[in-house]
């Protein structure tokens, strides 16, 4: 990794230049003429940038509905801004783009997952009960473009949820025939991952157990790859040595990719989540994907 460029990518993301698109009187609301005692209706993409703000300078949504109206107040622009309310129900709702691998193209993946913490316990419920011993958390998986550090596919689960379980899903859905290469570590050594990779066409590199053995009577297909891994690593000694070996053999290095995505989201944004709702927090989790999704094709991830 080229830390000198990331650092002046760091720097620049400091560099605030708010430019609001010159059309955005004609797509901010839905109904342009709203009556007498009627409230606007805000397109989604109006509640999309309203949040993007929030969640990148990590405002709370009521400070976020006064410096959009600040905003607009000083560049004389005739909006107005969502209330804090508003936001917070349009939040559970909202539509969102997402990253979309073209149609034909096959790209190599690192997946990964991380812990994100809840927002606060609350003053009041922190001095009357004290910090619970049990905190909330939620999972955020995600899968990385290699090459290009984009983000092509995320989900928010709760921190139960076990990671082969989501790699499957993702690649039954959102990634399904995308994926050439797929570099998990060894949670996503599991058989359900092998028979998802093998029917979506992707080749998942994940090291085997230490303790993994070849099949020999009732063979299933989809491990044949763990088999060859299994075979490889025993061939080139069967330690540790033999495995580091292995790994760069396959290329198994690009997983951290995946771990530096994780990093820059938690750099970023920090590691807690705003919202209380998990359909919000999956909002929330997406456009600050999104957010970094901006930064890689800018040259400031």
């Amino acid at each position: 990794m080229n830390w000198s460029q990331y650092n002046k990518n760091l720097v620049q993301r400091g560099n605030i230049d708010l430019w609001i698109s010159e059309d955005i009187v004609e797509w901010w609301y839905l109904n342009k003429t709203a009556g007498k005692g009627r409230p606007f209706t805000y397109t989604d993409k109006a509640i999309e940038t309203c949040l993007s703000i929030a969640y990148l300078f990590g405002m709370p949504l009521r400070m976020t509905e006064g410096f959009m109206n600040s905003f607009f107040k000083r560049e004389k622009i005739p909006l107005k801004a969502p209330c804090y309310t508003q936001l917070s129900r349009r939040a559970s709702t909202i539509k969102l783009p997402e990253v979309r691998i073209p149609r034909g193209i096959q790209i190599h993946g690192a997946i990964d997952s991380t812990g994100l913490k809840l927002f606060g316990e609350g003053e009041w419920k922190v001095r009357m009960h004290g910090i619970s011993k049990r905190r909330e958390w939620r999972k955020l998986h995600l899968v990385v473009d290699v090459e290009t550090k984009l983000i092509p596919a995320i989900k928010l689960t709760s921190h139960s949820i076990d990671d082969a379980t989501v790699g499957v899903e993702l690649l039954k859905t959102k990634l399904n025939g995308c994926i050439k290469k797929l570099f998990g570590d060894g949670a996503y050594d599991k058989t359900k991952m092998y028979q998802a990779s093998r029917s979506s066409g992707t080749e998942l590199i994940a090291p085997p157990a230490k303790n993994a053995k070849i099949q020999k009577t009732i063979i299933n297909p989809a491990k044949l790859t763990r088999d060859h891994a299994i075979a490889r690593i025993k061939i080139l000694g069967g330690g540790e040595d033999a495995r580091k070996l292995w790994k760069k053999e396959t290329g198994y290095h690009k997983r951290s990719i995946a771990e530096t995505s994780m990093y820059r989201f938690k750099q970023t944004f920090s590691d807690k989540l705003q919202h209380r709702k998990l359909e919000n927090q999956t909002t929330e989790a997406i456009i600050k994907t999104n957010i970094l999704n901006t930064f890689a094709r800018t040259g400031f991830g």
